[in-house]
C-alpha cells in the first residue's frame, strides 16, 4: 500500500510539473519581451548619447574657436589705441580720427563675438548635461538587460528541470508495482527533486531583486518624464 501511495504521490508530482511548466513558459515570454524592448530603447539611447556627443564636441570647438578670434580682436583694439594715442600726441587729428574708427569697429565686433560665445557657451553646458543623462541611461538601460538575461536563464534552468522531471515521471507510470526495488528507488528520487527543486527556489528568488531593480529604473523613468524621450523628439 506504501509503494503504491509513493507512485500516486509521484504522479501527482508530474501533474504539478505540468503547471509549473507553463507558468515558467509564459514567465519566459514575458522577461524576453521586456528584455527586447530594452534592447531597443538602449539602442535608441546610444544614438541619442553618440549624437548629443558629437554636437557637443562640435560646439567646444566653435567655442574656442570664438574665444581665440575674441582675443585676437582685443590684441588689434589695442594696437589700434596704441597708433590712436601716439596720432594723439603727434597732433595729427586725422590719423587719430581714422584709429578711433578703427577701434570702434574692432569695439563692435568684440561685443557680438562675446555675445555669440556666450550662447555657445550656454549651448556646451546644456549639452553636457543632456550627454550626462544619456550616459546614466544608457548604464541604466545595460544593467537592466544583464539582469533579465540572468532572470531568463534562471527561468530556462527551472524550465529544464521540470522536463527532466517529466520525463523521469513518464518513465514511472510503466513500472510494476510487485518490483521489489520500486519504493526505494522512488523515495531516493523523491527526497532528490525536493533537493533540486529546493536549490532551484533559491537562485529563483536571488533574480527577484533584479526584476525589481528593473521595475524601479522604469518607475524612475516614467517619474523623470522628459529624459530620453526629450531628447529623442530634440535630435531624431
Amino acid at each position: 500500500m506504501g509503494l503504491l501511495n509513493t507512485v500516486c504521490q509521484f504522479l501527482k508530482i508530474g501533474a504539478h510539473n505540468a503547471d509549473e511548466s507553463l507558468n515558467s513558459a509564459f514567465q519566459l515570454d514575458l522577461v524576453q519581451q521586456e528584455n527586447r524592448d530594452h534592447e531597443e530603447k538602449l539602442r535608441k539611447a546610444k544614438d541619442v548619447f553618440n549624437n548629443n556627443t558629437a554636437i557637443l564636441m562640435e560646439k567646444k570647438r566653435e567655442e574656442k574657436s570664438l574665444e581665440e578670434t575674441i582675443r585676437s580682436v582685443l590684441a588689434e583694439g589695442k594696437k589700434a589705441h596704441e597708433k590712436y594715442t601716439n596720432a594723439l600726441n603727434d597732433n595729427n587729428t586725422e590719423e587719430a580720427n581714422e584709429w578711433a574708427e578703427i577701434m570702434s569697429g574692432l569695439g563692435t565686433d568684440v561685443t557680438k563675438l562675446k555675445s555669440n560665445k556666450d550662447l555657445v557657451s550656454e549651448s556646451v553646458r546644456l549639452l553636457e548635461a543632456q550627454v550626462a543623462e544619456c550616459n546614466n541611461i544608457v548604464k541604466a538601460f545595460e544593467k537592466s538587460i544583464k539582469q533579465t538575461a540572468e532572470e531568463i536563464e534562471a527561468i530556462k534552468v527551472q524550465e529544464q528541470f521540470n522536463d527532466c522531471n517529466a520525463q523521469i515521471i513518464d518513465s514511472m507510470k510503466g513500472l510494476s508495482i510487485d518490483d521489489t526495488d520500486t519504493k526505494s528507488k522512488l523515495d531516493k528520487y523523491r527526497k532528490d527533486v525536493q533537493r533540486k527543486s529546493d536549490l532551484n527556489s533559491i537562485k529563483m528568488a536571488d533574480r527577484q531583486e533584479p526584476k525589481s531593480a528593473s521595475e524601479a529604473f522604469k518607475a524612475k523613468i516614467n517619474a523623470e518624464g522628459e529624459g530620453l524621450n526629450a531628447a529623442l523628439e530634440m535630435f531624431k
